[in-house]
């Protein structure tokens, strides 16, 4: 049985759905999912392709990047808080429709205003959670072990 989380798109696919992220971070999900494959592949030693991932690993990819994701999406929040744009309407809430002042428009983008409502209610640890939760699969997995003889 292939399992539906055996590629980087597929593991991608979970974690937007999962999550509301910004727009900025959804859209590099797939990057971030095959960097998180790297490490584990580093990790472990064994070759893992990104469009076969056995069961063995999916675990660890998929917790490796829900912590680079979530990681990612503080990260824009507190660009986007730096950055002087606002995306909050005069009374404090969350505003995603459009501001207009004669020719001048600006608009909030709903996808990035449900990923800051969202962050709101989240736990500012959740991605050490699930690095926490990773290091454990990985654990569980172990390393490969090489020998090498001496010469000496």
């Amino acid at each position: 049985m292939v399992s539906s989380l055996s590629t980087t798109g597929s593991i991608a696919s979970h974690i937007a759905t999962i999550f509301v992220l910004p727009a900025g971070v959804s859209g590099n999900l797939v990057d971030t999912v095959d960097l998180a494959r790297i490490d584990v592949q580093n990790f472990v030693g064994n070759n893992i392709s990104p469009d076969g991932i056995d069961d063995t690993y999916q675990s660890a990819i998929v917790n490796i990047s829900k912590a680079q994701a979530l990681q990612e999406t503080y990260s824009w929040a507190a660009t986007l808080n730096t950055s002087g744009v606002a995306l909050i309407s005069s009374n404090g809430t969350f505003n995603g429709e459009a501001l207009k002042l004669a020719e001048l428009s600006v608009g909030g983008v709903s996808q990035d205003v449900n990923a800051l409502r969202a962050m709101s209610v989240l736990s500012k640890d959740a991605p050490k959670f699930f690095n926490d939760l990773a290091m454990g699969n990985l654990n569980s997995i172990g390393r490969g072990a090489r020998f090498a003889r001496s010469l000496s």
